[in-house]
């Protein structure tokens, strides 16, 4: 981003982009993030919609794996199809008015360099090609999956909670079973309880009836 601000206020005579490889490096990193940031939105919005709307199948897919693969395809795409904006140069820009005169140098795309390598005249179909599917790839695509995505998050979460007889009849037989072991579970204990004071009872007996009748 240094760069590039100043791309757009350095004057000719810094030489900016006076060295070879600075500007297709700058020209060629600028899509690359755009297009991966796009990205990463696009699979954050997928995300939360399986999290959400399907959960049991986002725990399927909560992977430490599928997400390594997810991340490397976020930014191994922009990669491969930013490839061309490398084929750029430095142009001098000088703009004249009765100011006075304002010079730039400034990155540029060399797309009609390529037209006259594939047609051999500059027809602009390389450049017109290539931006179509940038913006159907980058923008419109993302564009719509997040927009389904969102819409149907909001849709579940405000979908209102219906109980079913069945759920009902279920929440109710445990709720009596639940009961049932408590009772079971005071019997038990009353039980032992009358055990280990009938045994104390009968050991009382033992005593002092060999105390009273001693051989």
């Amino acid at each position: 981003m240094p760069v590039k601000l100043l791309e757009y206020t350095a004057p000719c005579h810094w030489q900016v982009f006076s060295s070879n490889w600075l500007c297709p490096v700058v020209y060629y990193l600028f899509p690359v993030f755009v297009f991966a940031s796009i990205l990463t939105l696009m699979a954050i919005s997928i995300e939360r919609y399986y999290a959400i709307v399907h959960p049991l199948s986002s725990i399927k897919m909560s992977k430490k794996a599928r997400t390594r693969k997810i991340i490397a395809a976020t930014w191994l795409i922009p990669i491969v199809i930013a490839s061309p904006y490398t084929y750029c140069k430095m142009y001098p820009v000088f703009i004249t008015s009765d100011l006075g005169q304002v010079s730039r140098q400034i990155c540029n795309d060399r797309f009609d360099e390529i037209d006259v390598m594939i047609h051999g005249t500059a027809t602009g179909q390389f450049r017109r090609i290539f931006f179509m599917f940038v913006s159907g790839t980058f923008y419109f695509l993302p564009m719509f999956i997040i927009l389904i995505t969102c819409m149907k998050i909001a849709i579940c979460l405000l979908r209102p909670v219906i109980v079913t007889e069945s759920a009902s009849i279920g929440r109710t037989m445990c709720t009596k079973k639940h009961e049932e072991n408590k009772r079971k579970a005071r019997y038990g204990s009353q039980t032992a309880e009358a055990n280990v004071i009938a045994h104390k009872q009968v050991t009382t007996s033992t005593t002092k009836a060999a105390a009273l009748f001693p051989h």
